[in-house]
């Protein structure tokens, strides 16, 4: 088969995304079975990487109406109507090598734009849907209220929907009242290389605790330094490495902090040495942050399927995180990792203190980690499953034209 995978950016290298790692990972499972696989790059660019991965491109025509929209008050138009470019960009590539089935996210309803100006299957896979995200992160203006509505009209035409984890294919299918022909939980496939670091009893850091996410509310970074707040006064000896860029923080109060000036509002000048705020770091290096730290915070107040979350076990490093959408589908409380009250700093602390205590089960937790990884989400489990879904969107595609 021809299949097409839509990504926001591309490449992997100069992308933190868990969308692009995601159709990074599917595309070379997909290409392992001997598929052809082509990636468009929702977002547009002019950049050439190579025949395998196209552009969408604003056309004239829609330039010139995107700048009448706006003057007639309507700027949001032309992101609104950004599927219909992403479609011709389909169309195009159609021409020269027919497509068999399209995969895309739900982001700013741009699907159903898409659906509409195409003749040949679409799976939308749900990978964060507006209306689950935004409220956390105080997004609660009109813009975002349009988006929501917008991504509900343009599930509502779809035939074939996949999400990750199973919570948000429930909530999505229920907020929307969504009935589709075909819906699946397919979770995020990893694969593993061969250099990776694995966390082991004998060579971590006992002192050291590890964040990777933004600093943002999304990602509950304050609820983490909230923690290690509570921890620094019983035991001081702790450090906390911070890593993710530094996308800026809104308190319940609505005032919006950076990383460092937050933290300086909660930590004397001696307790904030302990903590250090690294920025982006290489996957490379955040790797090897795993291994040598005792222990991996996810504080997330949502997510969907997080592979912060999947490559932290595979490494077979004890994780503490929030039970909270599709994480507390991946770790079983006390099996596989340890599980806190979402959004409360206490409960996270005292997680960790239970894991830090207990250096013996943290090791059983990791192992356990690494083997539910490798058995639920190895790569070729996970492409048969996409191929399912994509075999149905096929056949339900091809009984409609056939009623037409």
């Amino acid at each position: 088969m021809h299949i097409v995978l839509g990504t926001p950016s591309w490449p992997r290298e100069k992308s933190s995304s868990g969308i692009v790692t995601y159709v990074d990972n599917l595309r070379l499972d997909l290409i392992a079975k001997g598929h052809q696989v082509s990636i468009i790059v929702l977002g547009g660019s002019d950049e050439d990487l190579g025949p395998d991965v196209i552009w969408p491109t604003r056309t004239l025509g829609f330039k010139v109406q995107a700048k009448l929209m706006r003057l007639l008050g309507k700027p949001g138009w032309a992101h609104e109507n950004w599927g219909v470019m992403i479609a011709a960009a389909l169309n195009e590539l159609h021409k020269r090598r027919p497509i068999d089935v399209f995969e895309v996210e739900e982001s700013f309803g741009w699907c159903g734009k898409i659906k509409q100006h195409i003749s040949f299957p679409m799976v939308v896979k749900l990978h964060g849907p507006t209306f689950l995200v935004s409220p956390l992160n105080d997004h609660s203006d009109n813009a975002h209220k349009q988006r929501i509505a917008h991504e509900g009209m343009a599930l509502r035409m779809q035939d074939c929907i996949t999400s990750p984890s199973k919570c948000t294919l429930d909530d999505t299918l229920r907020y929307y009242a969504l009935h589709p022909k075909y819906s699946a939980h397919i979770v995020n496939s990893l694969a593993e290389h061969k250099n990776i670091p694995l966390w082991t009893a004998s060579s971590h850091d006992k002192n050291q605790l590890l964040f990777v996410g933004r600093f943002d509310r999304i990602k509950g970074a304050d609820i983490v330094l909230k923690a290690f707040a509570l921890l620094v006064q019983t035991k001081p000896q702790l450090r906390l490495i911070f890593v993710g860029p530094d996308s800026g923080l809104v308190d319940d109060n609505g005032v919006k902090w950076s990383a460092l000036d937050y933290a300086k509002h909660l930590f004397s000048p001696a307790d904030l040495q302990k903590i250090s705020f690294l920025g982006k770091q290489p996957p490379s290096a955040i790797e090897k942050l795993r291994a040598q730290s005792a222990l991996v915070i996810i504080a997330s107040r949502w997510e969907n399927q997080s592979y912060t979350t999947l490559e932290a076990m595979l490494q077979e490093c004890p994780v503490v995180a929030s039970a909270s959408g599709g994480t507390a589908e991946l770790i079983s409380d006390g099996h596989s990792g340890r599980l806190f009250q979402n959004k409360n700093p206490e409960s996270l602390a005292n997680a960790i203190l239970e894991v830090l205590q207990s250096p013996e089960q943290a090791a059983i937790l990791g192992t356990n980690a690494r083997g539910y990884v490798q058995e639920k989400h190895a790569p070729s489990l996970v492409a048969e499953a996409t191929l399912i879904a994509y075999a149905n969107a096929i056949q339900l595609h091809a009984s409609k034209s056939a009623t037409k």
